[in-house]
């Protein structure tokens, strides 16, 4: 009996942590749990052709749990004279990424026909593309700035505050 004594305590006590941490009592707060975990941002645009130059809207952006092992920033398959760069800026302006993008309103298709692959390049009035980047914890990303550029001019078509 003086031995039962001691095992049955433990055993209720081990039964009482596990139980604790189920239910999530004693346990780390979920904000700090969270903040631990890497993120993945996800942006979502609309693109049209306007009068003088595009006009881009910023559908959604979603956060995810994640890590993308390779992140990659220049992701154009063509090397077109056309493209779009895209630049995450912190709220003292500094660049922390910058994508380039094929132009979504003129992308590259490719066909397959009985005499071999053929690439013919696309004209769309209107078209949707997204980009994705690993959210640092320490950088906050405030603001997004994206350009057309065409040849050797740059123009800046969108400006959003994120």
């Amino acid at each position: 009996m003086k031995w039962i004594s001691p095992f049955l305590l433990f055993f209720l006590y081990a039964c009482d942590v596990g139980y604790n941490a189920k239910s999530g009592i004693n346990s780390t707060p979920k904000s700090a749990e969270q903040a631990a975990s890497p993120k993945i941002m996800y942006l979502f645009f609309e693109i049209e052709k306007g009068k003088s130059s595009p006009i881009v809207k910023l559908q959604d952006k979603k956060i995810t749990d994640g890590f993308i092992k390779l992140e990659v920033l220049d992701n154009r398959r063509e090397q077109m004279p056309n493209y779009l760069k895209i630049d995450l800026l912190t709220a003292d302006q500094k660049i922390v990424k910058t994508f380039l993008l094929d132009d979504p309103l003129a992308p590259v298709m490719e066909s397959y026909t009985p005499t071999g692959m053929e690439k013919e390049q696309a004209n769309f009035d209107k078209a949707e593309f997204s980009i994705r980047y690993n959210q640092d914890s320490d950088v906050k990303i405030t603001q997004i700035n994206i350009y057309e550029i065409n040849g050797q001019n740059t123009r800046l078509i969108h400006n959003q505050n994120l």
